[in-house]
């Protein structure tokens, strides 16, 4: 079983998908390249939640079937053409400034324990300490806020 290879460390790893990857691996990668091309399609969004997790290299339960966003207040909100964009305020350091706007893993993680599910916030949280991805300060800080 191979896995899929790091988004964050290569222009180009965003596009990769080997054949021999899994069907969980290969929906992973999808759905980045998905969650991507929607924040670039709703300029002033940005890659949250579950979608998110995927994109930081977080390990979750399973893959959602709607991508992911974030709205600021006053942009519109709601689902359409396979994206769920919802209303959150973020700061300026809670973003990744990648292809396209990210929520950092400490932010995503606190997203997904607030309104993800149960399962991909002890998932993530987990695969996310275990791999340095998060740090015990990230975490103990998103809890203070």
């Amino acid at each position: 079983m191979t896995t899929p290879p790091a988004p964050l460390d290569e222009d180009d790893a965003f596009a990769h998908v080997d054949d021999d990857f899994d069907e969980f691996a290969r929906m992973r990668v999808m759905h980045v390249h998905r969650a991507i091309a929607a924040a670039q399609r709703n300029r002033g969004t940005s890659i949250a939640y579950t979608s998110a997790a995927l994109v930081n290299r977080l390990d979750v339960a399973s893959v959602p079937s709607l991508v992911q966003l974030a709205a600021p207040p006053g942009q519109w909100t709601g689902r359409r053409s396979g994206i769920d964009i919802r209303r959150l305020a973020l700061d300026h350091e809670e973003l990744l400034h990648l292809r396209v706007p990210v929520t950092t893993p400490g932010r995503t993680w606190m997203d997904l324990t607030r309104r993800g599910s149960l399962a991909d916030a002890l998932v993530a949280g987990d695969s996310g300490l275990r791999r340095g991805i998060l740090r015990p300060d990230d975490v103990a800080g998103s809890v203070e806020r």
